[in-house]
């Protein structure tokens, strides 16, 4: 098994495997930990998955990350996670957290000048591609999504 925390996925990780998934149960660590899937069943039996994603700023700039897959198009379900480098990336959702640009470094925060980024799922295991565009980073405050440029 190649399991690993969702949070040290690199660029690399989602180049070499497009879809990973949330296992769940007494093999994992926690809640938070990935597997690489390798066949189509895996989805079929429900697992929540994270997918390769391809993300273009509005300067053409192009890069991998991923998103939550969903059939869902609200930001909170996508929670999409954009790499800048091999290892490390921004996460446009956080949550009831108001997002920082000030906790990234200046290689992620030069692309703070880059939005809109519009990210198109790939369509691996029959699972639909899922498209949007992001005007910076989000989060939800008394049941509204707030974007913080």
């Amino acid at each position: 098994m190649f399991d690993k925390q969702v949070y040290d996925l690199t660029a690399g990780d989602i180049e070499e495997h497009g879809v990973w998934y949330f296992p769940m149960d007494e093999t994992v660590q926690d809640e938070l930990t990935v597997r690489p899937v390798c066949s189509k069943e895996v989805i079929d039996i429900g697992f929540q998955v994270i997918v390769r994603t391809r993300f273009e700023t509005c300067r053409g700039d192009e890069y991998i990350g991923y998103i939550y897959w969903s059939n869902s198009s609200a930001i909170g379900h996508l929670q999409p996670v954009m790499f800048v480098s091999m290892d490390e990336c921004i996460n446009f959702w956080s949550g009831v957290s108001d997002p920082d640009w000030g906790n990234y470094s200046l290689e992620l925060q030069a692309v703070r000048s880059d939005f809109p980024i519009s990210f198109s799922s790939e369509s691996v295991f029959d699972l639909t591609s899922v498209t949007g565009v992001l005007q910076g980073l989000y989060s939800v405050k008394d049941g509204q999504v707030m974007v913080y440029t």
